[in-house]
Parts: structure tokens; C-alpha cells; sequence
């Protein structure tokens, strides 16, 4: 039969047909405040849960880096690199499992699916609760792997998602029925994972403009605004937001304005970043090239594609926490640092 949740629905028109929520036929005062209250009341509930997502987190990585510590206590110095090697491929071998066990669309960063239902394009499954479970153990085990797997991208899509699950609670399931109202609360829900991510309220309202597939509502700004203010207030409740946000601006310096010799240089700097950006994109798409062949389902069987996935992941894994351990070593041996250091976060 049928599977709705994996099947693509091409219903959604975007922003193009949008109406606005009706007044409710009965003039009670209830009824009328919740119509005005509706819509914020969402927004408010989207970026305490995308909050919530964020401190659970950095609670995640605390603890792993407490059991990592006692863990590399047990032994002496020469057994440390392979019990923390042998720590790192485990999570992440278990990340690969439950993310192919739980809900194999949860793979990858999720920014192009949540791009593509912003688009009018929806795959039920990408906004589902086995989607959410999926993506935050997957991410949180990849991070205790010591992967840079980055943040932005699951928790981005975990808004999405946790966004549209709010949507079908019956307060709010007049919402999810007005195709533009749907898509524009998501937009919203994309603002707040990236305050989740950085720490910044407008830096999640930038990103829901530039993320918009093809055209923006004026309109949706305040409730972007609005979504992510929320997830930074509720950072400062529970008094974490200074170890969420990437920048400070606290004691800035003063300045003076550069010479000319200065804006060479800084010129010279910005070209160097670009080619070194453009050798970058063109080195991720020989990889990405080479491991789609690798794991072609095409040329493999399903067995041996899974075997595959599996070691290359063990692999990865394998080398970048032996750099990693070796880097750490290296600083707590130096006297530049403790252990403290693996608290990558």
C-alpha cells in the first residue's frame, strides 16, 4: 500500500495564496483572544522547545565530558589514546545505527530538506517526531564522537519539525490547515534554531530571510523576531546564554581607522579567503563524489552498502579523534592547557 509519510506532497503554494485567519463566527471574548493570541502563543511555545533543544545539548556534552575524564583515569597514559579512539568510533557506529534504525531521512544536515519545504515541497517524514528522536541522538552522538558535525543544520531542522508537531495540537491545527500559515511558521521555526545554534536573535531573523526559497513577507519578520527573542530569553533564564553565543560584545576596544598599507594587506587576506573557499568547494564535491560512489546502491548490494557505510564511518571517526586526542595531548603535556580542552563545545 500507500505510505503517506514517505511519499512527496506537492500541495503547498508557497506564500502565494495567503489568507488570513478568519475571526472566529462566535464574537465571545475567548474566542476573540485567542484569535489574536494564536499565532504568538506558537511562536513563543516554537522557540522555548528550540531552547530547550539547545540546552539539552550543552548538558549532553557536559556530562560526556565528565564520563570522558573518569573514563581516561581507569588507565595508564599508553592505554588512554586507544580507550578514547575506541570511545569515539562506539558513538559514533551507534549515531550511524539509530539514524538509519529510527528514521533514515534524518541523515545529513537537514538545511536542504527544511530549504525544500519552505519551497511549497513536503515530505511528511522530514517534519515527523521519529525525525526529531533521530536527528538529536544522531547529532548528540556524533558530537561525544568528537565529529564537527556542526549544529546549525540538525537544529535548524529540528525546529522545522518540532514546529510542525506543535501545529497539529488542536489549538493550533487551524494553522497547519492554511498552507502559507504553515510555511510561515516554519520560516520562523528556522530563525529560532539558529539563535538556538549562535546565541543571536537577529542572526536567526537574517537567516529566515536568506533561507526563504524564492520570496520573503514583510510581515513574517516581527514573528521571526519574535520566535527567536524567545529562545534567547530563555537562554538568560537558565543563565547559559554567555556559553551558547559565539561572540561577545563586551569590552570592545577602540580602534583606529587602518593605513593604507593595512587595507593592502586586508585586501590580499580576502582574496587568499576566497581561493582557499573555492578549493574548498571544489575539494568537498571530490569527496562527496567519491563516497555516493562508494555507497551506490546501484553497483552494491543493501548488505554491502550498509557494511560500507559503517566503516567509512568507523574510519572517519578513527582518524579524527586520534588528531584529536593527539592535539589535546599535546597541549596538556605543553603546559599550555589541561584536559579540560576536550570540551569542544
Amino acid at each position: 500500500g500507500r505510505n503517506a509519510e514517505t511519499e512527496w506532497s506537492e500541495n503547498l503554494d508557497g506564500f502565494s495564496t495567503f489568507k488570513s485567519h478568519a475571526p472566529p463566527a462566535n464574537k465571545d471574548a475567548v474566542s476573540m483572544m485567542w484569535h489574536w493570541l494564536d499565532v504568538p502563543i506558537l511562536l513563543s511555545l516554537i522557540g522555548i522547545c528550540s531552547a530547550m533543544v539547545s540546552l539539552a545539548t550543552k548538558m549532553v556534552m557536559n556530562y560526556d565530558h565528565t564520563f570522558k575524564q573518569y573514563l581516561l583515569s581507569l588507565v595508564s597514559v599508553e592505554y588512554e589514546w586507544p580507550l578514547y579512539c575506541l570511545y569515539s568510533v562506539c558513538m559514533a557506529l551507534i549515531a550511524c545505527f539509530l539514524s538509519q534504525l529510527i528514521c533514515k531521512e534524518s541523515v545529513g544536515s537537514g538545511l536542504a530538506d527544511m530549504k525544500t519545504i519552505l519551497g511549497g515541497v513536503v515530505k511528511p517524514v522530514l517534519l515527523s517526531r521519529r525525525l526529531i528522536v533521530a536527528k538529536a541522538l544522531g547529532l548528540w552522538l556524533s558530537l561525544m564522537a568528537g565529529l564537527s558535525v556542526g549544529k546549525e543544520g540538525p537544529f535548524v531542522h529540528i525546529s522545522g519539525a518540532v514546529a510542525d508537531q506543535l501545529m497539529k495540537l488542536a489549538p493550533f491545527v487551524h494553522i497547519r490547515r492554511q498552507d502559507s500559515k504553515r510555511l510561515e511558521i516554519l520560516a520562523c521555526a528556522c530563525a529560532s534554531g539558529v539563535s538556538a545554534t549562535f546565541g543571536n536573535a537577529f542572526g536567526g531573523v537574517l537567516f529566515s530571510i536568506e533561507f526563504t526559497s524564492s520570496a520573503y513577507m514583510v510581515r513574517s519578520l516581527p514573528k521571526a523576531f519574535l520566535t527567536s527573542v524567545v529562545a534567547m530569553i530563555a537562554f538568560l533564564f537558565f543563565g547559559v546564554s554567555d556559553e551558547l553565543s559565539l561572540f561577545k560584545g563586551e569590552n570592545v576596544s577602540s580602534f583606529t581607522l587602518p593605513q593604507t598599507n593595512e587595507l593592502a594587506v586586508f585586501f590580499l587576506i580576502g582574496v587568499g579567503g576566497g581561493l582557499l573557499g573555492i578549493f574548498f568547494v571544489f575539494l568537498v564535491e571530490l569527496i562527496t563524489t567519491a563516497r555516493n560512489n562508494f555507497l551506490d546502491k546501484r553497483k552494491h548490494s543493501k548488505n554491502m552498502v550498509a557494511f560500507r557505510r559503517y566503516a567509512l564511518v568507523g574510519t572517519v571517526t578513527l582518524l579524527v579523534s586520534s588528531a584529536m586526542y593527539a592535539e589535546m595531548s599535546h597541549i596538556q603535556h605543553s603546559g599550555q592547557g589541561s584536559f579540560v580542552m576536550l570540551k569542544y563545545l
